[in-house]
C-alpha cells in the first residue's frame, strides 16, 4: 500500500468499530475483499502497487487486529488510534536498547505490535490481546 494514502486518517481503527472500512478502501484507492471465517472477518484492501492493509474484525464488529505490507511505513497513529501513545512510549523505550532496528516487537498492555523493514518493504501487524477471539491462531494474522 502506498503510504502517502495511509497517511490520511484511517477509519477502521484498532479496538474500534469496523463500520467504516469502506471509507478506507475509497481513501486508499484500493480494491477490497471480504473473507468471512467462523471467528472473524478479514477486510483486505489491496492497492495497485500490491500494497495490502488487512483489518481483522470480531463477530461483534470490533477491529481486533490490523496488518500491513507496504513500500512505505504506514501511519500507525491512524491505525492504532487511542493505543498509539502506548506504542510510541514502548518504541521510545526500545530504541534506547541495542538491537532495535529492522525487526521489532513492541508490547504495551494489551497492545502487541510487530514490524519489519527489509529491502524497502514494511510489514507488520498489531493486535489487542483482550479482543482476539478465542481459538484464533495469531500466526494467521498476516
Amino acid at each position: 500500500m502506498s503510504l502517502y494514502a495511509l497517511a490520511l486518517p484511517a477509519n477502521a481503527v484498532l479496538g474500534e468499530a469496523a463500520a467504516s472500512v469502506h471509507a478506507d478502501q475509497v481513501r486508499l484507492h484500493g480494491a477490497r475483499r471480504l473473507s468471512q471465517g467462523l471467528r472473524y472477518q478479514v477486510h483486505d484492501i489491496r492497492q495497485a502497487d500490491d500494497s495490502v492493509l488487512r483489518q481483522y474484525v470480531t463477530p461483534s464488529g470490533t477491529v481486533f487486529a490490523v496488518s500491513w505490507r507496504s513500500h512505505l511505513k504506514p501511519n500507525l497513529q491512524a491505525l492504532l488510534g487511542s493505543h498509539f501513545p502506548g506504542y510510541a512510549q514502548a518504541t521510545r523505550d526500545a530504541t534506547s536498547r541495542k538491537g532495535y532496528a529492522r525487526q521489532n516487537a513492541i508490547q504495551a498492555g494489551n497492545l502487541v505490535v510487530s514490524e519489519t523493514m527489509q529491502m524497502g518493504l514494511f510489514t507488520g501487524r498489531a493486535y489487542l490481546r483482550h479482543l482476539v477471539p478465542e481459538g484464533v491462531d495469531l500466526n494467521a494474522l498476516r
